[in-house]
């Protein structure tokens, strides 16, 4: 038999003994597990006592196979995690001496081991957070007394811990922390609307808890650098002076918020039905709510041509970019009426020229 013949053979052999094992797992090669072909896992939810949902409760997850780690129940108390088949256990609380095992046991081998297979398995856990773990609530204003919502707050297990706690604020900036083990945590609120997000603004505050106490805390108002970072665009008030023979004019403009006002204003009007730019305005300024600023510019040659054809009238968009750009929002564009200087009476100058020519006169006497 030749070298190719038996090649092929091999290759015929090698092609039946694959069709008679069947197809190959979808889930496992070489041991690795893909995720989306796990169909097995945990689903459930925490509550305490009382039947009360834990929401925003973090929980830990121990087995072998993929999908061990920590996880956060949803505001409802509601889970579910897809697992590798086998035995998984359940526990809350960052502190070894104060963690808690599903169903509610101090130690590790009195743990309930959770056996998964190829269907969701349901648990419902209610936990004694009256005699066992903590409760934080509180909440995020803003320089104005209003609510934050919609942003995460984190509890630290230490200055450089890890994140024990996460709660979410609600629209009046409220939030709460449940399952917390008796100890000391650093509140610290992330920068955006993501958990994820980094970096985080500090409270000043290290809230200490006890078994199964209930935390008040006093509002905290923070400032909107903290959870809004981005620059704000101003906001244009009128003409606080119209544009002289020189083209020189000046805007009244207002730095909404509490964070300070950058980017660039471009005056832009419209001829022959297309839009150019006659005058580009680079602003920078502190915050001050509540009151005007004033921000001077001049028109290119172009714009003072338009305006003299305009008869001192020119309509135009104010289109103010900021600096940053902010992710969600582009260039804001707001219409309004460029005006020219009103030239002086005829007689008026005629009056102040005979007075210079009169004081003249007097002073060659």
């Amino acid at each position: 038999m030749t070298r190719l013949a038996l090649t092929r053979a091999l290759a015929l052999a090698l092609l039946l003994l694959a069709v008679a094992a069947g197809p190959a797992s979808a889930s496992a090669f070489d041991g690795y597990t893909d995720p989306y072909a796990l169909t097995g896992g945990l689903a459930g939810t925490i509550t305490d006592t009382h039947d009360r949902p834990l929401g925003g409760l973090r929980f830990e997850i121990g087995g072998t196979g993929f999908g061990s780690g920590s996880y956060v129940t949803e505001d409802d108390g509601t889970f579910s995690v897809h697992l590798s088949p086998g035995p998984h256990v359940l526990s809350v609380g960052d502190q070894p001496a104060t963690r808690v095992w599903y169903p509610g046991v101090s130690e590790f081998e009195d743990a309930t081991k959770i056996q998964v297979g190829t269907t969701m398995t349901t648990v419902h856990w209610a936990i004694d957070r009256d005699g066992t773990l903590a409760t934080v609530h509180g909440r995020i204003l803003d320089v104005l007394h209003h609510g934050v919502p919609d942003h995460w707050v984190d509890a630290f297990s230490g200055p450089n811990g890890k994140i024990v706690q996460s709660a979410r604020t609600d629209a009046q900036g409220d939030y709460t922390l449940t399952g917390l083990a008796p100890g000391t945590y650093p509140l610290r609120l992330a920068l955006g609307a993501n958990p994820a997000s980094t970096p985080r603004w500090s409270f000043g505050i290290d809230v200490k808890v006890v078994a199964g106490e209930h935390r008040e805390l006093a509002p905290v108002t923070v400032p909107q650098a903290s959870y809004d970072p981005y620059p704000l665009p101003i906001g244009i008030r009128g003409l606080a002076a119209p544009a002289d023979a020189r083209g020189r004019f000046a805007l009244r403009v207002r730095c909404p918020g509490f964070v300070p006002c950058a980017g660039t204003l471009a005056v832009q009007a419209t001829a022959g039905g297309k839009a150019r730019t006659v005058a580009t305005i680079p602003y920078g300024m502190p915050a001050r709510p509540g009151r005007d600023v004033r921000i001077a510019g001049r028109l290119t040659a172009a714009g003072r041509r338009l305006l003299a054809r305009g008869h001192r009238r020119l309509p135009v968009a104010y289109v103010v970019t900021t600096s940053p750009m902010p992710v969600f929002s582009g260039p804001v564009s707001t219409p309004g009426v460029l005006r020219g200087a009103a030239p002086k009476p005829a007689k008026a100058k005629a009056k102040k020229k005979k007075k210079q020519q009169q004081q003249q006169r007097h002073a060659h006497r």
